[in-house]
């Protein structure tokens, strides 16, 4: 259970729509479906029942119950959170992509001392978000995606961690899962799925399909991985990403394609920001670690 999937219920239970609710948050109808499906099976009961003779669907008792203790939890959760951010603390910040953050950071911070009890990790949603906050020195240090193999931007120092084509993200099941390199000719009229315009993501799709010239009427575009990763799942579409972001998912295999574009990943630092003692050293770390090798 997430809080995710917490979110969706309650605008689901107080709309009472899955059309209402997916554009709400701007994902799919069966992004909706399935999570709903994983509520229904983490409380094993059926929370929303829909009417056979109509569009019309209505919360079961279980559905109540849940829904009233899923407004005290996401009010709580509100609550701590603002809480937890006003408390003083002597921190030291580090900014993510949150597509690449689960791979490369355990492997980063294993080699970090002291950095679990004072870390602040900054999540930022595209890269562009996140090299505007580190212009700005919401963090002076981060972690990033990126599709050029340098930065233009003279007050960014960047420290490269590694580099590789996309490749093509298919469903275990699918039948092009078999395959062991692909071309645009064998994808030429397949269903694709990528994250929304101003990604890191969709450029680089962007750039590959409009490069073969494949069609892009039928791209479904969502604001979050994880329900492009159900979209893939489920057979339905295909999508272009890193290798490391489907590491740990058993249910997808990625295929090399022909003249993919590179991705590259990056430490990236604002050389003009003033740091604090802790955070001087703790960039330097970071730094130092990148350069040795040690998170590849």
């Amino acid at each position: 259970m997430n809080l995710r999937d917490l979110e969706y219920f309650k605008y689901l239970a107080e709309s009472l729509s899955f059309t209402k609710t997916a554009e709400h948050f701007f994902v799919s109808q069966p992004s909706i479906s399935i999570a709903l499906k994983r509520l229904e099976e983490e409380f094993e009961t059926k929370l929303i029942q829909r009417e056979r003779s109509a569009k019309n669907i209505r919360l079961t008792a279980s559905g109540r119950t849940l829904y009233r203790r899923t407004v005290d939890m996401l009010s709580l959760f509100n609550q701590t959170k603002q809480e937890v951010s006003a408390t003083p603390t002597e921190s030291v910040q580090l900014g993510l992509i949150s597509i690449i953050g689960s791979h490369y950071l355990p492997k980063l911070l294993a080699h970090v001392e002291g950095a679990d009890q004072q870390l602040n990790l900054i999540e930022e949603y595209t890269a562009d978000d996140l090299i505007e906050s580190l212009r700005a020195k919401v963090f002076t240090i981060a972690i990033t995606i990126h599709e050029q193999d340098t930065f233009a931007q003279k007050w960014i120092d960047s420290y490269p961690i590694s580099g590789a084509p996309i490749q093509l993200c298919v469903a275990k099941e699918h039948y092009l899962a078999k395959y062991r390199e692909l071309s645009i000719v064998e994808l030429i009229n397949e269903s694709f799925v990528s994250l929304k315009p101003g990604t890191v993501h969709e450029r680089l799709f962007y750039q590959w399909a409009t490069q073969h010239k494949l069609p892009l009427e039928n791209v479904l575009y969502t604001n979050h991985l994880t329900d492009l990763i159900e979209q893939v799942e489920s057979g339905n579409r295909m999508a272009l990403l890193t290798e490391n972001t489907i590491l740990s998912n058993d249910h997808i295999v990625s295929i090399p394609i022909k003249n993919a574009p590179m991705s590259y990943t990056s430490l990236i630092v604002n050389n003009e920001a003033t740091l604090s003692p802790e955070q001087s050293a703790f960039n330097q770390q970071l730094i130092d670690i990148v350069q040795n090798k040690h998170i590849e």
